[in-house]
């Protein structure tokens, strides 16, 4: 439900260029926490819905469904600096960090008034059935 509401949202908001960094607003819920903080899991299930959204802004929705493009992540890291609290707000900007001929890079930055709380990378490729699309023909 989720993916959709974000990508939803997108539609509507400003669009963007890939070279652009684009922000996605998002509030701590009750089932994102363990205890009291953001538990570390969902930091990679916020960047897959900052990635939608991205993709959604900068035009890649359309040409990705009328191509059966799909949008794969091989790897994924994050550097935790700060914790997040039960219904504190926050966002995430993504940027594409670089390119090659196989792979995309983003950067998904988690921050709030108090600083940045934490960076999560991601390493994607682009596939038609099963064929590699080179990333700047979708992002560039």
């Amino acid at each position: 439900m989720r993916p959709l509401l974000i990508a939803l949202l997108a539609a509507f908001a400003p669009r963007a260029r890939s070279s652009e960094a684009v922000t996605c607003r998002f509030r701590v819920m009750p089932w994102d926490v363990g205890i009291a903080t953001f538990k570390s899991d969902r930091y990679f299930t916020v960047a897959d819905l900052a990635q939608i959204d991205f993709g959604v802004r900068i035009g890649l929705l359309g040409p990705f469904l009328r191509r059966g493009v799909r949008w794969v992540n091989l790897a994924e890291s994050a550097r935790f600096e700060r914790p997040l609290r039960l219904f504190q707000r926050y966002a995430v900007t993504t940027a594409v960090v670089c390119t090659d001929d196989k792979h995309a890079y983003f950067s998904h930055r988690f921050t709030s008034p108090r600083g940045t709380h934490a960076e999560v990378l991601v390493k994607v490729k682009f596939k038609i059935g099963s064929r590699t699309v080179r990333p700047g023909e979708m992002v560039e």
